[in-house]
């Protein structure tokens, strides 16, 4: 009786430490650089693609809900901007990438890398849709103090 106890014991013993626990979810981007982005960014995008500071002031507004707001032509954030254009955004690693879509269709996108010190992003847009791959560039960003 008390061998069976004992051998009892160590199998539930044994079988509690080889139980596999379901594994822990990790957030895929890590809050700091996530919360660090988030606000009103400035800068010029353009075909040219050795300086893109020649190109188009546009703007990102780059919200906590993972939604982009796009102003095109304009440096600031501006209700009567001619082109505002509503997406989302992530973050892998240590760029975003970000899409949203303009009338009939056309839908655009870029990847950024972003400053260690979470200031300026750099990357390429293009148009997500273009089978010629004509429609891309190359853009920079820098965040706008509060």
């Amino acid at each position: 009786m008390k061998q069976l106890f004992t051998i009892s014991i160590v199998l539930i013993t044994f079988i509690a430490c080889n139980k596999k626990d379901s594994p822990i979810p990790t957030p895929a981007i890590p809050a700091p650089i996530k919360d660090s982005i988030v606000g009103i960014w400035s800068g010029r995008y353009g075909t040219d693609r050795k300086n893109p500071t020649k190109g188009i002031k546009w703007c990102a507004e780059i919200k906590v809900n993972d939604s982009i707001i796009i102003y095109d032509t304009d440096s600031l954030p501006n209700p009567s901007s001619m082109r505002i254009r509503r997406g989302k955004w992530s973050i892998i690693e240590n760029k975003i990438a970000a899409y949203w879509e303009y009338p009939f269709n056309l839908q655009y996108s870029f990847i950024a890398s972003i400053s260690n010190q979470q200031k300026n992003m750099d990357g390429s847009y293009f148009q997500s849709d273009d089978p010629a791959n004509e429609n891309k560039g190359l853009f920079f960003f820098n965040k706008l103090p509060k």
